[in-house]
Order: C-alpha cells, then structure tokens, then sequence
C-alpha cells in the first residue's frame, strides 16, 4: 500500500502559493488542494515525484537559454546540464538573504556558473529549484525535512508588494516552511517566470520580471503557460510584450494584449480550427501576468488579467505581419535618402486602435490607421523605400478584411 502526502501550501497572501498552483497544474490530477487546511494530498508520494520529474523536465527545455561555457566542468546533475540554464528570477540579500537559505537547504548540487565557467558561488532561484527535484526523483519521495526554513522573498512577495496577514503576523511566520514546500515553491516559480525583460529606453530603471501565476490548479493555467514559452524564452509572450512597448509607442497592456494573440495563433492556429478542447476565453482568464521591479526587496509593479480579444478578432497573417513590423521598425524605416520617419508612432497608435475595433466592433476606430498608414506607404514609395511600402499595403489589406470581419459577427 503506498503512503500518500500532504504537501504543505506557502501562505496565501503570497506569490509563493500561486508559484506552487503553477506546480500542481503541470498535471492536475495528481493532488487534490483543500483550502482550508492549506494542503495539497497526493494519495501516493510517487505521484508527487511524477509531478516533480514533469516539472523538471518543463524548466529545463524552457530555461537551457544559453551555450555552456567551454570551462564549465562537473555541471551535469542528474542528466542535466547546469551550466546552460538561465538563472531565472533574481535574488534578493534582506535579511540574511536568498543565497544563504539555498545554503542552508543544501539546494546547491545544480551549481551556477558564470559565461566563463567558473562557479557562481551567488547560486540562482533556477539552479536551486532543479537542484531540489534531482534530490526528490533521486529519493523517489518527498524529502525528509526536520528543520523549518524561510520563503525567498520573491515568494513572500505579494499582489500588494510586501507581506500582509492576520494581526500579529510577522515576515517570519509566513516564511517558516519545510523543505518541500520551500522546493514546491521554487519549481512553480521557475514555471511562472516568463523572464527578464526591459520595457523602455533605460535599460536598468525599465527592467522588469514577468511571472504568470494562477489563482488555482487548473489544466487551463497549465495549458496558457505552454502557449506564453512556445517557441522558446527569447520569443515567450513576455518577450514579444516588452519588445513591442519598448519599440513602439504602446502601453504594456495593450502590448501583452497583441503578444498573447500572436503566441495564441502560434500555438493553437487560427481561431476557425480550434477543438472543443480549447477555449481562448477559459485559457486566458485561469491566470494573471505578475510583473516585478526588484530592488531591495521584490516591488509588485502590477497584475494585469489576459485577454484573448484580439485573438477572436483578428487573422493570424494581420497579428504575425504587426509584429514583424514592430520588430523590423528601425530597419524598415530606412537609412539616408530613403529613410521614412513616423512609422514607431503610426505602428503604437495602430496597435492601440487595434484593440479599440475589437472592443467596440461597429466603431471606426481604424479607419484613421488605414488612411494614415496608406499616406505613409506613398511617402515611402516617393523616397525610394519600396521594401517598406510594400509592407504597409499588406497590412492595410489585411487590417481592411479584418475591420469587414469584425463588423460582421455583430451585423450579419
């Protein structure tokens, strides 16, 4: 007869728990979550190391970003090789800091190491999360936790930035975890983050972390996340968002808006061929995306809800083509005689209309975009930049049989 496990739950007022519902969502079948008692059942502890080794094998396809160094050596943990893992999110010295309770949980066979090669003695939030799961697949069980160890403060972290609890409740009570929920803990937050990106034209006040996290176990969550990293981290749904606010002018919002379309038609293909297995609208609403500024401790920036409004809306070739171009800005735009100025501010006021249509379908939001990009098509055919003409009228071709589209599903 196998033994089942309860696996103890972070606190709820903190990232921590929703780091540990990304974990349970890897396969949801595996545990059943009661609230009230802060616990996850598994009615067997090799269900908790199936659920372990399926996350493991998640963080390691999507989080090997780089070349391993050449000097890396004893790297390999566990048939994985550390050397090329990202470090994922930062770390943070309060209090004693994050490196030392890595330390003190003995979460460091899966060593960091530096471009170099050589041995990161810092260590990393990724590095210590695969370290924990090598450690549970190679004891096929929880692991025996007789000591109570801090949360990371990334995981105290919570919607409102910083700790709140009941009256009386201290930073350290909400920390105060075993082993195993401290490593549940550091897995989910591994399969949460979406990276490290920069929003704006300064690379240090305008870096920020995304995390997309969930408010419950849910196959949903689990299935959102695998469309946020499809194709890779460098091209996750966080990626695209802040290289879109970055290069063109557009809220953040509005720019995770059109990535989560774009990574959407990637995934799952236009909205005509879904299966009724596949629900944009569920898909979307199981989550939130969590951005982070760090500084001396983690600053919750904000907690935007997804839509998939633009997805429904608009064709896979218009999302890919608006994209392209968001990418391309500074190329297309041309250099001495040919150069064309005003596509960065034409592009961020279309991509705003864009949602705009969406929203209210019988408006003429775009009409202005079409007209102006048309304008600037013959501009840039009159200073010789074929290339970029060309593009604008594919996509005022593609934006005019979307409005039609549009305006249709609400006057047939």
């Amino acid at each position: 007869m196998t033994r089942g496990f309860a696996l103890k739950l972070a606190p709820p007022e903190t990232l921590g728990r929703r780091f540990q519902f990304s974990l349970l969502s890897v396969d949801p079948g595996l545990a059943s979550v009661d609230i009230e008692r802060g616990i996850a059942w598994f009615n067997g502890e090799g269900d908790y190391v199936a659920l372990v080794e399926k996350a493991l094998k998640k963080i390691v396809d999507y989080m090997s970003t780089r070349k391993a160094p050449q000097a890396c050596r004893g790297g390999i943990v566990g048939g994985i090789n550390c050397c090329a893992l990202d470090a994922g999110p930062r770390l943070y010295t309060a209090g004693g800091g994050d490196v030392k309770l890595f330390r003190e949980a003995g979460l460091t066979k899966c060593v960091y190491v530096t471009r170099a090669g050589k041995p990161n003695p810092g260590g990393s939030w990724t590095h210590a999360a695969v370290s924990y799961a090598v450690e549970v697949v190679n004891a096929r069980g929880p692991l025996p936790s007789p000591r109570r160890y801090n949360l990371p403060w990334l995981a105290k972290a919570t919607l409102f930035s910083h700790i709140r609890g009941p009256p009386g409740t201290t930073e350290r009570k909400l920390g105060d975890v075993d082993i195993n929920t401290l490593g549940s803990t550091l897995l989910g937050g591994s399969l949460s983050f979406l990276g490290s990106w920069v929003t704006g034209g300064d690379p240090r006040r305008d870096r920020i972390e995304f995390f997309l996290v969930s408010e419950a176990v849910s196959q949903a969550y689990n299935t959102l996340r695998d469309v946020a990293v499809y194709k890779g981290y460098g091209r996750s749904l966080a990626a695209i968002a802040s290289r879109l606010a970055r290069e063109v002018p557009v809220s953040l919002e509005i720019a995770v808006f059109l990535a989560l379309a774009v990574k959407l038609a990637q995934k799952l293909g236009p909205v005509s061929q879904l299966s009724n297995y596949e629900d944009p609208l569920e898909i979307s609403s199981s989550s939130l995306l969590v951005t982070i500024t760090p500084q001396q401790r983690p600053m919750v920036r904000s907690a935007m809800p997804l839509s998939p409004l633009l997805y429904y809306s608009y064709r896979p070739s218009t999302l890919f083509e608006v994209d392209s171009i968001a990418e391309n800005v500074g190329l297309l735009q041309g250099r001495g005689t040919a150069q064309v100025s005003g596509l960065r501010d034409l592009l961020g006021k279309c991509i705003s209309k864009m949602y705009l249509q969406a929203s209210y379908p019988q408006s003429e939001h775009l009409a202005d975009c079409i007209r102006d990009l048309a304008s600037l098509a013959d501009h840039a055919h009159s200073k010789g930049n074929a290339g970029l003409g060309r593009r604008l009228w594919r996509l005022i071709d593609l934006l005019t049989g979307d409005v039609d589209f549009i305006k249709s599903l609400y006057n047939p």
